[in-house]
């Protein structure tokens, strides 16, 4: 009887123990996959974050708008929309807002005149199950309409890394293979403003 419960105590231990390892080794194949370890074609986060960081990493700011300013204030409300939602914030008072101003781009030193974009984003009601969050830019579209496509648009606006210019041919490549950006040129030749458009979308 000693032998077979030893025994069956044994069986039972590596049993477990595979089990463990087994779900161990899944889960790290699941995080890998969702990283796009075996898909270099995969967007992910840290692509983009990468790509918007550039060569040059300006450590402890923003990857994307990186200079700015933040501001503090009250959302004041007559109470007039309080019938028709159930939203806190619609109930006649004041409700804590916080914001950030900011320009484009991943240079927290850049001149605030040169940056093709500027944006508000602001949080109301911050800290409660009723947060309010919303974000604004100067461009009146976005030249285009998936993250996929906003991380090409990226690439196709990115640097050469020898020259430090952008490469003309990459955008028009880029707004002849986008079909929503293929509307801002119109099967005209690509215009400063409409690159000003992309570069805004970008820098979003």
């Amino acid at each position: 009887m000693t032998k077979d419960k030893h025994g069956s105590d044994g069986g039972s231990l590596i049993v477990r123990k595979f089990l463990l390892v087994a779900s161990i080794a899944s889960f790290a194949t699941a995080t890998l996959y969702f990283a796009g370890a075996f898909n270099g074609d995969t967007v992910t986060a840290q692509r983009f974050v990468d790509l918007q960081q550039g060569d040059k990493p300006h450590l402890g700011f923003r990857r994307a708008h990186a200079k700015g300013m933040c501001v503090s204030g009250h959302f004041e409300s007559t109470g007039e929309l309080a019938s028709y939602s159930t939203a806190a914030i619609f109930a006649q008072g004041h409700t804590e807002f916080l914001g950030r101003f900011s320009i484009a781009g991943n240079n927290p030193t850049a001149p605030d005149l040169k940056a093709p974009v500027r944006s508000f984003a602001f949080v109301v009601n911050p800290a409660t199950s009723q947060e309010w969050r919303v974000a604004m830019n100067t461009p009146p579209v976005m030249a285009v309409a998936t993250p996929d496509a906003f991380f090409q648009q990226l690439q196709a606006l990115s640097p050469d890394p020898i020259t430090k210019q952008r490469d003309p041919e990459k955008i028009k490549a880029f707004l002849k293979h986008t079909q929503k950006a293929k509307h801002l040129t119109s099967g005209k030749p690509v215009t400063c403003r409409q690159i000003v458009l992309l570069q805004s979308a970008t820098t979003a």
